[in-house]
């Protein structure tokens, strides 16, 4: 990698001292209520000063504010493709539906993506599809048909959903990053795992499977949905037969364990990344340390909104970057 980047890689690392330590996790999660968690928010300079009362409006901005960071450094969104395209598709879910449904109702795109949201909705609004990349084209189309032939939301969510993990696949292949390689293989494997522990649960068929999972690394998707069929004890010893064997002790204890799983793996191989000066890694590293502290964040304000007990909480924590 060019030695360019070691200018980024000393203002990353001054910014990383303001991600949050193990202590202000604590505190936010001691604090009484709703409103004492906003405090301590603006208190630490999130929602860019202003006195939000909305907590989403925090963390979208705080998020925002991040990104903003990073790509100034980086001078170019291609290094996070993998990240950035699941804005894109989640936004391009939004568009479809709205225009397909006719629906009123208002709605918030991401922002942050490779493409704009209002670039998004003016290409399905028109019926542009060949202006989307190439890679979106396919799936926009039979997410279309599908929703006006079934009027199934969550059919139309599968099929794009399939989509971003095998776009998110594409761009980690062509990084020379380490990091976005191990994140995208991670984060694909988590979502076919969780995709057919669900589809146990429902009694969803194979067919239902090959549409919803994608193939990743370090992962024969065949096997893991003919295990899935089987049993879960045919499920776990396949999966013991994988680098994702550790997976195993998250969902014995819950399906929900299963993104904590992700998170905290992810999170340990990102915190390898502080060592190396020269490379893209660190930027990476403190994206995704960004994402994963505004994830915690939600969940703990989200915990006291509803009366979730502090001891729950804590056993849901994510292990930190700082």
């Amino acid at each position: 990698m060019p030695r360019g980047y070691v200018y980024e890689v000393v203002r990353v690392r001054l910014r990383e001292l303001l991600l949050f330590t193990v202590h202000d996790i604590k505190y936010l999660l001691s604090c009484a209520d709703y409103g004492e968690c906003l405090v301590f928010l603006n208190s630490k300079g999130w929602g860019g000063g202003r006195r939000y009362n909305d907590y989403e409006l925090i963390l979208d901005e705080e998020l925002r504010k991040s990104w903003d960071f990073i790509l100034e450094l980086s001078k170019s969104k291609e290094p996070f493709a993998v990240f950035l395209c699941q804005n894109d598709y989640e936004n391009l879910k939004i568009c479809i539906k709205s225009i397909v449904t006719n629906s009123k109702e208002e709605f918030v795109c991401s922002p942050e993506g490779l493409l704009l949201p209002g670039e998004i909705y003016e290409i399905i609004e028109n019926n542009e599809i060949e202006k989307l990349p190439s890679y979106m084209q396919s799936a926009t189309k039979e997410a279309i048909k599908t929703l006006l032939q079934t009027e199934d939301g969550q059919l139309c969510d599968i099929i794009l959903d399939k989509d971003m993990l095998t776009t998110m696949d594409f761009f980690a292949k062509q990084s020379d990053c380490d990091l976005v390689k191990y994140y995208s293989s991670t984060f694909i494997a988590c979502a076919n795992i969780k995709t057919v522990v669900r589809g146990m649960r429902a009694g969803n068929d194979a067919e239902f499977f090959k549409k919803a999972c994608a193939k990743c690394d370090g992962m024969d998707v065949d096997r893991l949905i003919q295990a899935g069929l089987a049993s879960t004890s045919e499920l776990f010893k396949y999966l013991a037969s994988t680098s994702y064997s550790d997976c195993i002790k998250a969902l014995e204890k819950s399906p929900s364990e299963l993104e904590k799983w992700r998170d905290d793996r992810i999170t340990e191989r990102a915190q390898r990344e502080k060592v190396d000066p020269f490379s893209i890694g660190p930027l990476v590293a403190y994206m995704l340390a960004k994402m994963n502290e505004v994830r915690l964040v939600r969940m703990i304000i989200m915990g006291k909104i509803n009366g979730v007990p502090k001891e729950v909480l804590r056993e849901r924590l994510r292990r930190i970057y700082a």
